[in-house]
């Protein structure tokens, strides 16, 4: 059976070199281009970000880019992605995160096998914690974090095959 299609959307305010490059490398990297529209979201950059995107979108089949003239925000500028998207699914991806091999496919199974489910977040790790090979499995422990109420594991420890370079 094919998999549905997924509109994952990622917002960009500058940082190329340290944030959308190396995300954007991970994405085609690591995940089957079938599989995806990628809709980015370009808050006014002005650091070269938008000549890459113009490029990616040439280049790339399957990416829309949004060109704001101004800085709308997180909340806005997802929005704008989210009126584009034409997936079946929607992932709000952040510019600065890496991704490993067959990420998307694990979650869209795992909305399959729960069609209940309204959301599902992968593993989250710091380079930091990567370079030591380690992150946090995921549990029902509550936190705060900015003042957003967050569920975050803390009860274990699993080991990385690679860290990212």
């Amino acid at each position: 059976m094919d998999k549905p299609l997924v509109s994952l959307i990622t917002l960009t305010y500058n940082q190329l070199n340290k944030a959308t490059k190396p995300y954007i490398d991970s994405l085609y990297e690591n995940t089957d281009d079938s599989l995806f529209e990628l809709i980015i979201v370009d808050n006014a950059s002005t650091d070269g970000t938008v000549e890459f995107l113009q490029k990616l979108e040439r280049e790339k089949s399957n990416v829309k880019v949004i060109y704001n003239k101004e800085n709308l925000g997180y909340s806005k500028g997802n929005n704008q992605g989210i009126k584009l998207a034409r997936g079946e699914y929607i992932g709000l991806l952040n510019n600065d995160i890496y991704l490993e091999p067959q990420w998307l496919s694990r979650i869209v199974d795992l909305f399959e096998k729960l069609p209940d489910a309204g959301l599902i977040s992968p593993y989250v790790y710091t380079p930091k914690q990567c370079c030591v090979k380690k992150y946090l499995d995921m549990v029902s422990k509550s936190l705060s974090c900015k003042g957003f109420g967050v569920r975050r594991g803390l009860n274990s420890l699993k080991i990385l095959e690679s860290c990212p370079s």
